[in-house]
C-alpha cells in the first residue's frame, strides 16, 4: 500500500501533467492510493490509546490518573514537536525534496506501526514503586507525534510535490483511520469489560 503510494509521479505544470491525471479531476485510483496514504498516519495511534482507556485504568496502576498522565505527556510532545518543525523548515531556510517527503511518511508509518506492535506486546509494563505506565506513556508520546506532524508537515507539503486534490483524499483517510481505530478499541473494550464481568466456571449455579 505505501509503495504504491510513494510511487506514484511527482506533480507537473498543468501544461504537462502525469497521465494519471485528468484535467479538472484525480484519477480514482490514484485518489484511493492517498485515502490508504492517510489512513495509517494522522491521529488513528491516539483514538486507538484513547478508546481503550477504560481498560488501562482498571489494569494499570496509575488507575484514574492515567488520562491525565496522558494528556500531559501528549501535549508537551506537541510542543517540542512543532519547536522541531519550526526549527527543521524555517531556520534551515531551503524547501524540502520530494525524497525527504517521501522518507517522512515512511517515518510516520514505521512509528505508528512500531507502536502498534509494541503496545499490543508490552503496554501492561510498568516501571518504579508507582507502577507508572512507561510503555503505554511512550506510545501517546509517539501518537502525539504522528498526528502532529501529519497537520504540520503532511499536508502543508503535499501540494508541493503532488496534485492539491489529493490533500481531500490524505485527509479523508485520516478521518477513516481514526474511525476505525476509535471504533476497534471501543469494541475491545467492551468485550475485556463483558470478560470481566462472567464470574469463574466453578462459581456459575447449577
Amino acid at each position: 500500500m505505501v509503495v504504491v503510494c510513494f510511487h506514484l509521479r511527482a506533480r507537473h505544470p498543468r501544461s504537462a501533467r502525469a497521465r494519471w491525471v485528468v484535467p479538472g479531476m484525480t484519477n480514482h485510483s490514484t485518489f484511493g492510493a492517498f485515502v490508504l496514504l492517510g489512513f495509517g498516519t494522522g491521529w488513528s495511534l491516539a483514538d486507538a490509546l484513547f478508546g481503550n482507556m477504560g481498560t488501562f485504568m482498571a489494569r494499570l496502576p496509575e488507575g484514574l490518573l492515567l488520562p491525565t498522565h496522558a494528556e500531559l505527556v501528549g501535549k508537551a510532545t506537541i510542543a517540542v514537536v512543532l519547536l522541531a518543525c519550526w526549527a527543521g523548515t524555517t531556520l534551515r531556510g531551503a524547501s524540502p525534496t520530494l525524497a525527504q517527503f517521501q522518507r517522512l511518511l515512511w517515518v510516520l508509518y514505521a512509528l505508528v506501526l512500531g507502536g502498534t506492535i509494541v503496545g499490543g506486546l508490552a503496554w501492561q509494563v510498568t516501571l518504579g514503586p508507582g507502577g507508572a505506565a512507561v510503555v503505554l506513556l511512550v506510545l501517546f508520546c509517539v501518537a502525539y507525534a504522528v498526528g502532529t506532524m501529519t497537520v504540520t508537515l503532511v499536508l502543508p507539503l503535499l501540494p508541493l510535490f503532488y496534485e492539491e486534490a489529493l490533500l481531500s483524499a490524505i485527509i479523508t483517510g485520516n478521518g477513516l483511520g481514526c474511525l476505525f481505530s476509535g471504533g476497534l478499541g471501543l469494541l475491545q473494550a467492551r468485550v475485556a469489560a463483558t470478560h470481566a464481568r462472567k464470574p469463574p466456571c466453578g462459581d456459575r449455579a447449577g
